[in-house]
Order: structure tokens, then sequence, then C-alpha cells
């Protein structure tokens, strides 16, 4: 969609003059290429064709030489009806520009209008240094009428014209090479019916702009802040010039308006957008910076335990994004994660939730992982699982408190049981009885490598502990 230029994203309001008069002497611009009045089919069409002739391609109905009905005479246009959306350029020869850092494209222009087809109008723009570079501003008697979207500034078939003069500001300013510039006229029909789109062109003409200053503010980079303030980044182009802050948006204040630098305050949690207006005595220009102002979550979570199991529930707000760290090296990115240990112990755990604009905040909790019964408590120091990871066997060692039949199962991380025995752990103790210590070693070496579980119990205990085989 095309938004008028004065509320673009580089909004240009500057005069080029035609004549600069210093004191008693009075200096004319320079004419760089034409008039053109088209007194003769100067227009070379094809796919292509040498960069010092006027060309207007023929990949579809192209802008021509019209023997009469142009502002002097004949002109170059394209006029039709069912245009299947139409548009094509014409293009001028190459223009030496050098030792200028604006020039204007000048032509006189007669268009129809239809207020049904708003999209209709001519794009400028120019050729240099490899590559396509927009124009700035358009003028019709020195005020601004340029449109801009996406593809570059336009002026629109808004009304109908005969033989209006417009001009057409380029900055050449960063131009490496100026000495072979060519530039376009654009045209486009936005439409396919049967009114007669029709545009016209005529003494066209390059020229320079004389002592002419362009402002260019800086506004800063679009930004995302979690907060409700935010420091603004903005310069200044040119020398002697001033700089104002505004918005359209309501209920905000700057810490100083003139200040480049300065702290913006607002009341709510949206989009904004800030106004930098550079002015001196000889040209006024505009830029636009978008900040989203976004909350911070209050990250936060609850707990249940049960034996070596954990629930978290997630009570977070503002927040879409989720990070656990369960502080046993294991994380999560689940809402409400649910998590095994390997051991009992108590563990850090910490949540970090972040929001769809990138703030973050978080919260740690100290989660203790305790057996479930006094009996589990008191016998659980007496277990031990090792080594752990493994390459397949393992030992289970039990000290002298068991005196009855011990059970193990050994599952998979679907909870499928793979294995289950029982035996009198007190046939262990008697090859080590010096110690008091029972070894049991458990044969896995023909299981896949992976995570386990390991459950140890009889009728006073139950033990889980994770294992890895690798």
């Amino acid at each position: 969609m095309k938004t008028f230029y004065h509320l673009s994203k580089k909004l240009l309001l500057f005069l080029c003059f035609t004549i600069v008069i210093y004191g008693n002497n009075i200096l004319a611009q320079t004419i760089l290429l034409g008039p053109e009045e088209f007194n003769s089919d100067v227009i070379i069409h094809g796919s292509s064709a040498p960069t010092n002739v006027w060309f207007a391609p023929d990949y579809s109905t192209p802008i021509d030489y019209i023997s009469s009905g142009g502002c002097t005479g004949a002109c170059a246009g394209y006029s039709g009806s069912w245009n299947s959306y139409w548009g094509n350029f014409l293009r001028t020869p190459e223009v030496n520009c050098n030792g200028f850092d604006s020039v204007k494209l000048n032509f006189d222009i007669s268009n129809s209008y239809f207020s049904s087809q708003p999209n209709d109008g001519v794009r400028f723009y120019m050729w240099a240094d490899d590559g396509y570079v927009n124009a700035v501003s358009v003028l019709i008697d020195s005020v601004e009428h340029g449109y801009i979207d996406g593809n570059g500034i336009w002026l629109m078939f808004d009304q109908q014209r005969t033989c209006i003069h417009v001009n057409v500001i380029f900055d050449i300013s960063l131009i490496a090479n100026k000495s072979n510039i060519l530039f376009y006229l654009d045209a486009n029909c936005g439409y396919n019916n049967s009114n007669i789109y029709e545009t016209k062109l005529d003494n066209i003409s390059v020229t320079s702009c004389l002592n002419e200053i362009v402002c260019s503010p800086y506004a800063g980079d679009d930004d995302t802040i979690c907060a409700l303030q935010y420091n603004l980044n903005a310069s200044l182009s040119q020398t002697g010039s001033t700089g104002t802050w505004s918005s359209l948006n309501d209920s905000i204040s700057f810490s100083d308006i003139n200040d480049s630098n300065a702290t913006v305050y607002v009341n709510n949690y949206e989009i904004y957008e800030f106004i930098w207006t550079e002015t001196n005595p000889q040209c006024s220009n505009s830029d636009t910076v978008s900040v989203t102002f976004a909350e911070t979550p209050t990250a936060n979570f609850s707990y249940i335990t049960n034996d070596l199991t954990a629930s978290y529930t997630n009570t977070s707000t503002n927040s879409n994004l989720n990070y656990w760290d369960f502080g046993d090296g294991d994380n999560s990115t689940e809402i409400n994660p649910e998590h095994i240990y390997n051991d009992y112990s108590t563990y850090n755990v910490q949540l970090i939730a972040e929001s769809e604009y990138g703030c973050k905040d978080t919260i740690n909790q100290n989660v203790n992982i305790i057996p479930t019964t006094i009996d589990d408590m008191q016998q659980y120091d007496a277990i031990n699982v090792y080594p752990n990871p493994n390459e397949g066997l393992i030992n289970i060692e039990f000290g002298t408190i068991y005196n009855e039949k011990i059970n193990i199962e050994i599952s998979n991380v679907n909870g499928q049981l793979l294995l289950k025995k029982q035996f009198n752990i007190t046939d262990y103790y008697k090859n080590n009885n010096s110690d008091f210590i029972g070894i049991k070693q458990i044969d896995l070496s023909g299981y896949d490598k992976g995570v386990y579980f390991i459950k140890i119990y009889n009728t006073s205990f139950v033990k889980t502990k994770k294992i890895t085989i690798y």
C-alpha cells in the first residue's frame, strides 16, 4: 500500500532553486540533458539498447513517440484500455552528473484520472554504481507530491493533469561514478478494465541543483525494549541544524525533546513511533523510529514430589517459552514437565520464562528429593548402584541391615519392564562378611545403549535409580 510521502519513513522537504542570487551575481543551474521535446521519434525499442539513446523496452506495449497532443507538439507516452496491469518505462540517455550532489529530472506530464484506480502513477529511479537508486522527492510548484511504497517514490494519478511541470530530485552525494547515470520514468496502470489509461511525457531534462542542502536525519533503528522507558539514539546530518522529537502516540513524555539521545517514557506496553525532525534555514526532513515496549514475564512454578519423581507446574505469566534446568544436568522446554532424578538430594531448579519479544525472567527454587517413607530414609544410604554410566555390568551394594529377599526390576524409558529378579542378599554377605557388605552383580551387556531405570525394593523400602549403558 502506498502512503503519502510526508508520513513515510524518509520525509524530504526542500527547494532546489533554478536561479540562485549571491549579491550582484546570478548563477543559473547547469543543464545536463535536454530538454527533449520529442519533435521526432528518438525512442529506441527492443529488449535492450545502447546507453546513449532514449529507450523504452517492448516486453509490454512500450511508451512510444506520439506525433501530437504534447505540450509543445509531439511527446512520448502511452494510452489504452484493458491494460492487464500494464507497466513500462522510458529511460533517458546516460547523463554526466560529475561535480554535483543532487540533480533534478524535469518534465511536463499529462495523465488520466479515475477515482476507482488509486494505484495508477509514475515511479522514478536511476541506475548508478551498478544498482537502482530511488528518487528522494517529487515537486510540483515546490510542493511535495511524492508517494512512497516498498518500490520507491511515485507521482500518483490522483487528479487529471494537463502539461503540469514536475521536478524529481535525486540525491547523488553517495554515488561514486556520476559520469553515466541513467534516469527512469516508470509508468504503471494497476487495473484491467475499459477505462482509458493515459500518460504523456514532454520537455524532459536533467539539471543540477545549485547550493542545495539536503537534510537526512537518522532517528535510530527500530527496536524492542522490555520496559516502559527507552533511550533514543538519533543524529543530524547538517551543521547548524536543530532536532525535535515528536510522536503521534498519546501518553508519552521526553526527557528533552531537542536531545538526540533523549529518554522517552510511555504508559502502555505497545508499539510507539517517534519522529525526529531536522530543520535549518535551507531544509527540513524527518525520520521515524518504531519501538516496541514489551512487558517482562514473571517466572514462577510449584512442584510435588513422589520418591525420585518431581512434577512441575509452570505458573509464570506473560510468557510463551520456558527453559527448565532441573539441577542435575538435565533440562526441558516443556510447559509442565515431569522429571525423574537419579538420587535423593536437594536440587537447585531454575525456570527461565521468556515472552514472544525476548523479555525474560528467572526463578530458582531448592527442590528436596527424599524417600517417601521413614524406612526408605533409614535404609537409603545402605544401597549403592555403580558404576554409572557403565558398559553393561552394574554392581548393587547393600548394607548389613537387609536380611530378607530383594526384588530388582529394570525398565526402559518407555516404562516397559525388561527384567525382574528376586534374590536373598544374605547369600552375598557370606562372601564379604569382613566388611558386612553384600554385592550383587547384574549383567546388562545384552541391552542396547541408552537410559534405563532400576527399581530395588522389598516389603520395607523402594529405591529407583536411572542408569546409562554406553
